[in-house]
């Protein structure tokens, strides 16, 4: 709570507060629904870009670590440049690098690969900095969404409604891998890379 006197505002009364806690919260989740989608097509790059097991290995890595370095520095991003607009990037940012991701596998960016040299050549020139482009745009996302989020909460049940919208990351997850799937086993249309 405020003191009545600090002239800082708090959490706007309403229905307002919560429609943004909503968004906030879609807006996490799909971050980590943009994941799952990989992981529903790593036997389809095996089997239609011949990526053998280490380079999926390799591209799960990279990831892993710019997500991992860019965390440390994002909230500071959105702390200079401002909450709101850094998480819109991130998720503009991954976006476009699922976009790409996804033209690069149906042979719309270059030739898809048709052996294990080309398959490793293409990894390493092509894939592998989308992969690292993608876990820092996508570690845009929390730290800042967690900042945008407490803003809209009264302080005395940010514990509650944080530790609720804290879920994201399992909501997100099995969106992405129930629509991944779906759409990969041909409900939506697409089937896997190369198709």
């Amino acid at each position: 709570m405020l003191p009545p006197d600090s002239g800082a505002m708090g959490p706007p009364p309403g229905m307002k507060k919560w429609l943004m806690v909503f968004i906030t919260y879609i807006s996490c989740a799909s971050f980590h629904a943009c994941r799952e989608g990989y992981v529903a097509v790593k036997a389809d790059f095996q089997a239609d870009l011949h990526f053998p097991t280490q380079v999926l290995g390799l591209f799960d890595t990279t990831f892993l670590v710019c997500y991992g370095v860019g965390l440390l520095f994002s909230g500071s991003v959105g702390a200079r440049y401002g909450n709101k607009t850094v998480a819109c990037l991130g998720l503009a940012g991954t976006a476009v690098m699922m976009a790409l991701i996804g033209a690069a596998s149906k042979g719309w960016l270059c030739a898809l690969p048709t052996n294990s040299d080309e398959a490793w050549r293409q990894a390493l020139t092509l894939y592998l900095p989308l992969w690292a482009a993608n876990g820092l745009v996508q570690s845009l996302g929390f730290p800042n969404l967690v900042s945008v989020t407490s803003g809209w909460v009264d302080a005395d049940r940010r514990g509650l409604v944080l530790g609720l919208w804290s879920t994201t990351g399992a909501t997100g997850d099995i969106i992405g891998l129930n629509v991944a799937t779906y759409v990969l086993r041909g409900g939506g249309g697409g089937g896997g890379p190369g198709r």
